[in-house]
Order: C-alpha cells, then sequence, then structure tokens
C-alpha cells in the first residue's frame, strides 16, 4: 500500500505479462555517486585492497586537472588516501589493482519502465481506465479487461 496526505492504493507485487515485451538494447544511465562508485569497485580500496574506512579518490589529483568522471574516481581507504595525497600514481609508482575502472552498464528495460510510467497496457488486453492511472494514484487497483476481437 501507498499512503499519501489525501489518498491511499494498492500496488501489485508482481506484473505479469499475457506476451512476451521486447527488451530494449538502450544502455541505463548511471548516476555518478559515491554509491555508485564503490558498487562498482565492490567496497574495496582500489590501491591496497581493504574494506575499512573506505573514501573516494581522484586518480589525477583535482589539483592537476583530474575532473569528477567515471574513470578519474575510484574507492579508497583513508589511509591510502592520506598517503597519496594530490600527487599522481606515477609519482608514487603505485598501480590500481585490476588497472583503470571499467565503467559497465547494464541493459535495462527502460521502455517498459517508462510504459509502466504513463499507464501504458500491452495490445494484447484492454486497460481500463483504473489500470492506467494505477501508478498516478488514480485507483485504488489495477483492473485489466480482456480484449474483445
Amino acid at each position: 500500500r501507498v499512503r499519501s496526505v489525501s489518498t491511499e492504493f494498492y500496488l501489485p507485487a508482481v506484473l505479469r505479462a499475457r506476451t512476451y515485451l521486447h527488451r530494449p538494447n538502450r544502455m541505463v544511465r548511471m548516476t555518478l555517486n559515491r554509491r555508485s562508485i564503490m558498487l562498482r569497485d565492490k567496497h574495496t580500496c582500489q590501491y591496497c585492497g581493504s574494506r575499512e574506512n573506505l573514501t573516494l579518490d581522484h586518480i589525477v589529483p583535482a589539483s592537476k586537472g583530474g575532473g569528477f568522471t567515471w574513470d578519474n574516481i575510484v574507492t579508497c581507504c583513508s589511509r591510502c588516501n592520506a598517503k597519496k595525497g594530490a600527487r599522481t600514481l606515477k609519482e608514487l609508482k603505485w598501480s590500481l589493482q585490476g588497472g583503470l575502472p571499467k565503467v559497465r552498464f547494464g541493459k535495462g528495460s527502460v521502455a517498459l519502465v517508462r510504459a509502466l510510467q504513463v499507464g501504458w497496457c500491452h495490445p494484447s488486453v484492454r486497460c481500463s481506465a483504473t489500470a492506467a492511472g494505477w501508478m498516478n494514484g488514480a485507483a485504488r487497483t489495477p483492473k485489466v479487461l480482456p480484449r474483445h476481437p
């Protein structure tokens, strides 16, 4: 159940498609933030392998022109971050465990998510107004009516 100040409605626990819905080959865009970097690096310091007191570090320091980009930010423990300071890996003769970070974006069903958000229904069913509006809170329960030939 989802509740707001003025209304309450139910969301289905499972959505079932009656026919196969094609998954587009579009890439899902991930937001560049602390959580995403930590997930990409598996919550491990990319210099020593530690999993404690983790922070983020610029491979090329910001003071030397390094930006906040996917390929310039890594997960780093506070000890390695303090040792590294504003120096480059070349100056310290350090290397990253596993090489430079590889940014991999999983393929997702972006079209399906967008279709559900606007209340789209598959052509094999005829949607009632409540089925189309359940995500907007317009209805209490979704109803899908069978399509007549």
